[in-house]
């Protein structure tokens, strides 16, 4: 009896273990296929996410644009944009299909006939704002172009890797969106840009030198195509409070300076084809050559960089830049004292505070910014003199020279106030004649003061 029991014991175990086995290499062989179907799917979502990555790239998803500060792309995108109006105005319509976004063109059914017709000409523009993202070998960009008192909105699609690009001209609504609210990615926009003769991106990495003509320029060509949106986003605030508080303010003063900044204006230049002969056309050009920066000095403090240019007329400008290509502009150095100035003025003897408070007032003179001088005069002297600020400047332009030289020929001090005799020349040496006048000044606190003038 025990002899049974114990063989049913041994072949219950036996048959306990063969169990065991059978099991265990189950379940290793379940683990394998489970690994394999891991493995393949992991090769399958790898090859969902490869083309979706070629399809749009998802970094570009809800990110918001941001403003482009790197000069080097800014210049860049620029020349894409004169690339863009130059085929225009060249009327040359392959060139512009070819590098116009390929939804643009079947949104607007537009064919090599008619695109001319569609798109807008615009000379002498200037970008108002331009906004970038860039990720993956991939760039867009929405840029306001203002020109002529109307704007225009571009979209510019830049493939870094094929250095191609493709332009959407937009509206004022889609632009603002992709600003103020992220863009929405179109999985056609961001795919590859095919390289073509048109669409050619050059990189643009300019010099110190060339980065500060480039901002100069600019300038100029605002002034003068740009007047009115000049005024109201490019001069210092603080600056047209003093000088310019209505725009017909600084109206005034441009036409009293339109000639130097003509003569200043790079982007109206004449060509060959212009003139009758080529010694006529040299003449020009060694004319032309004269009206340009004589110097600048550049300084970089607290994220800000600052630019003060001269002019071959001698007349001074100071940049402020926040990002490329934006800044403010104050057109002198004498309107809003700086601080060289006021530690100067401070260690001052009270003569030569008065001296330098006429130096100010023909500053202002020989700027033809006769506003500025007129703000200078005591209430009321202007009030017994000239009770309008025409006609101080009718005074001016018929009593001043173009540029005006100074000699102080002495002082007396009655009451606490100086009465400066000077001699007033002509610097351009066009005149001969000698004009004298005695300059009153009362010093108050700081640096203001009360002036008055008149004849022997």
């Amino acid at each position: 009896m025990r002899k049974n029991i114990k063989k049913f014991i041994i072949a219950l175990l036996f048959i306990l273990i063969v169990l065991m086995i059978i099991i265990l290499f189950i379940m290793m062989h379940l683990k394998k296929l489970e690994e394999n179907e891991s493995i393949e799917d992991i090769r399958k979502s790898e090859e969902i996410y490869m083309q979706l990555k070629e399809d749009a790239s998802p970094l570009f998803d809800g990110k918001k644009l941001e403003e482009v500060v790197g000069e080097s792309t800014f210049f860049t995108i620029d020349g894409i944009i004169n690339k863009y109006y130059t085929y225009i105005q060249e009327n040359n319509s392959e060139a512009v299909y070819n590098i116009l976004y390929a939804k643009y063109i079947d949104e607007n059914n537009i064919t090599q006939e008619n695109v001319l017709n569609i798109l807008n000409r615009l000379n002498n523009y200037t970008i108002a704002d331009m906004y970038g993202i860039s990720a993956d070998g991939y760039g867009i960009y929405y840029i306001e172009i203002y020109n002529d008192n109307m704007n225009e909105f571009l979209i510019i699609n830049r493939d870094l890797k094929n250095s191609a690009f493709s332009i959407f001209p937009t509206n004022e609504e889609k632009y603002k969106e992709g600003i103020d609210i992220g863009i929405e990615v179109d999985k056609e926009r961001i795919k590859s840009i095919e390289q073509n003769e048109f669409n050619k991106v050059m990189n643009i990495n300019l010099d110190q030198d060339s980065v500060a003509s480039k901002y100069f320029n600019d300038f100029i060509e605002r002034v003068l195509y740009s007047t009115e949106e000049t005024y109201n986003n490019i001069l210092d605030e603080n600056y047209k409070k003093i000088n310019f508080i209505t725009y017909e303010d600084f109206q005034e003063y441009l036409n009293n300076n339109i000639q130097r900044f003509e003569n200043l204006d790079k982007s109206n230049q004449k060509s060959e084809q212009d003139f009758p002969t080529i010694e006529e056309y040299e003449k020009y050009k060694e004319e032309k050559s004269k009206y340009r920066i004589s110097n600048y000095t550049k300084n970089r403090e607290d994220g800000i960089t600052t630019y003060i240019f001269l002019d071959s007329f001698g007349k001074y400008y100071i940049f402020k830049v926040t990002a490329a290509m934006k800044y403010t502009v104050i057109l002198d150095t004498y309107t809003l004292p700086t601080e060289e100035f006021i530690e100067t003025y401070n260690n001052s003897t009270d003569a030569q505070k008065v001296v330098l408070n006429i130096k100010k007032f023909f500053m202002g003179i020989d700027d033809k910014n006769y506003g500025y001088s007129y703000s200078l005069l005591a209430d009321s002297f202007k009030s017994n003199k000239y009770p309008t600020k025409n006609d101080f400047v009718n005074f001016a332009k018929q009593n001043f020279f173009e540029e005006n030289e100074i000699e102080y020929v002495r002082y007396e001090v009655q009451n606490g106030v100086y009465i400066y005799n000077i001699n007033i020349t002509d610097a351009t040496g066009n005149s001969q004649e000698q004009k004298s006048l005695n300059m009153i000044v009362k010093l108050n606190n700081g640096t203001d003061f009360e002036m008055s003038f008149g004849t022997d």
